[in-house]
């Protein structure tokens, strides 16, 4: 049985031709035979260097404004008043992760130039939920903030 070689770094890409991955260091793909160039490798693992980047990005903008939510009753005050203050520092930490999140993600997905790649196509509409979760989030706080105020 042989063993992984781990002193050569290699990184996964998809093969030009039947788009399955493969890594930098074979000379051609396993599955269709197809010569790999190392220049094209090396620019096809920087396209999905950056694609992983931009899917790493939309769940982790998603787990923000879902984070958001969930710290929004403690925050508030009506779950655990004790706990608010935690509660505070997770909404703040979330409201703010959320847009920065999204505008680091929009402006990987410019730079990628292939609006057709299916990581894309599923990355964007996680980004516009999470938005708008957070602009869904900002209008409940004006609410809670107006009551507040006109009940005191």
């Amino acid at each position: 049985m042989g063993s992984l070689d781990t002193s050569v770094p290699f990184r996964v890409f998809r093969c030009p031709k039947c788009k399955e991955f493969i890594n930098t260091t074979m000379s051609q793909c396993r599955f269709c035979g197809s010569p790999v160039v190392a220049s094209a490798a090396k620019a096809a693992v920087e396209v999905q260097t950056k694609l992983n980047a931009v899917c790493f990005d939309a769940s982790y903008v998603m787990v923000f404004a879902l984070g958001m939510v969930l710290a929004s009753p403690f925050a508030l005050g009506y779950l655990f008043p004790f706990d608010q203050l935690r509660g505070v520092i997770v909404f703040g930490l979330c409201f703010l992760a959320v847009p920065f999140l999204t505008i680091r993600s929009l402006w990987r997905i410019k730079t990628i130039d292939r609006p057709d790649e299916p990581a894309i196509r599923r990355a964007k509409p996680t980004l516009q939920r999470a938005l708008a979760i957070w602009i869904v989030m900002i209008a409940v706080l004006v609410v809670i903030g107006i009551a507040r105020m006109t009940s005191r």
